[in-house]
């Protein structure tokens, strides 16, 4: 389903009803006040705001056709899977499908942020034969290639990428939980001043993972961790403060 409100949250809508749980919405966002998309097995697009929602694709071709983030900038718009991702430059009339295996790509994409016209990051893992190691990669908007961003480094082994927050090409943070089982929502916050050559860890009250992060370019930003508590943040993410009234 996508519901709509208009009172702030206090009742909601429904604006689209699909037909089964297999096609549930995995991601929903928005490149102005009008134009939005939905993403999953099927694509939707809206032009009024989430009014009304037309289904504008769907990757029939059995090829990890499930999308389960997804991000937009103007008339761009791009939602990425397991290994794959799909694009459009025209505001969604059509779209491009590409999966490739034996790039530098995160296997399990957790989020996507954009960060300017010409700059989109994704963060997930890879599951290796010692375990999953936490990913994120950046590609030029267009350019069909990804450049894995995080080095080799015993901090991300047995972590998954669940958050990205960039204020700028420097500096930026990243949310990472446990994917041990048996510690499924224990996590730490990372931040970098180098593009991500190098990531510091933050310490924050709880060690629940970051699940979404948000962040300006004027450093302020807020997150969410597993266990719902909100945080909030003035100078890019050096220091968070609990939102104890949300």
């Amino acid at each position: 389903q996508i519901l709509r409100t208009t009172d702030g949250g206090h009742s909601w809508t429904v604006q689209l009803q699909t037909s089964d749980s297999t096609e549930a919405i995995r991601d929903i966002g928005f490149a102005s006040r009008t134009l939005g998309y939905a993403v999953g097995r099927n694509y939707y697009r809206t032009t009024d705001g989430g009014i009304t929602w037309d289904s504008v694709f769907r990757n029939s071709d059995g090829t990890y056709p499930l999308s389960f983030r997804m991000a937009a900038f103007g008339e761009y718009c791009i939602a990425v899977g397991l290994y794959s991702q799909v694009e459009t430059f025209n505001a969604g009339s059509t779209w491009v499908v590409e999966s490739d295996p034996n790039r530098d790509f995160p296997y399990f994409s957790n989020d996507l942020q954009i960060l300017d016209d010409s700059t989109v990051y994704v963060g997930g893992s890879t599951a290796l034969s010692f375990g999953e190691f936490a990913e994120l990669s950046l590609s030029k908007i267009g350019s069909g290639v990804w450049e894995m961003v995080t080095p080799v480094d015993p901090q991300f082994d047995g972590y998954r990428t669940m958050s990205i927050g960039f204020v700028s090409r420097d500096v930026g943070l990243m949310g990472l939980r446990r994917s041990n089982s048996s510690e499924p929502y224990t996590g730490k916050l990372l931040r970098t001043t180098d593009g991500g050559s190098t990531w510091t860890h933050i310490p924050i009250p709880f060690d629940a993972a970051i699940m979404k992060m948000a962040m300006s370019p004027n450093g302020v930003g807020y997150a969410a961790d597993s266990d719902s508590r909100i945080y909030s943040t003035v100078d890019a993410g050096k220091t968070w403060n609990r939102e104890e009234n949300v």
